[in-house]
């Protein structure tokens, strides 16, 4: 899974989409991952990939994970 996502950050830091090169790294996509799985947004399938938890499979409940990451972003940033 990290693997797809490194490349996927690769080709928007190339489009210009991600500003940071350094927002394109193998822990911090890691530890990501880690931490949407301990919130419940994602969730584990029996081959080892990860897909959207049940709960938040539809637009409303995606807006609301986009709202908390909006809010975390704004916080670090402080």
């Amino acid at each position: 899974m990290a693997r797809r996502a490194l490349a996927l950050g690769n080709r928007m830091f190339l489009a210009g989409d991600i500003h940071m090169r350094e927002a394109v790294s193998k822990p911090l996509i890691q530890n990501a991952l880690l931490v949407f799985r301990e919130e419940g947004y994602l969730e584990q399938l029996p081959d080892n990939k990860l897909s959207l938890a049940q709960s938040f499979a539809n637009q409303e409940a995606a807006g609301t994970i986009e709202g908390r990451l909006r809010g975390f972003c704004n916080f670090a940033g402080d």
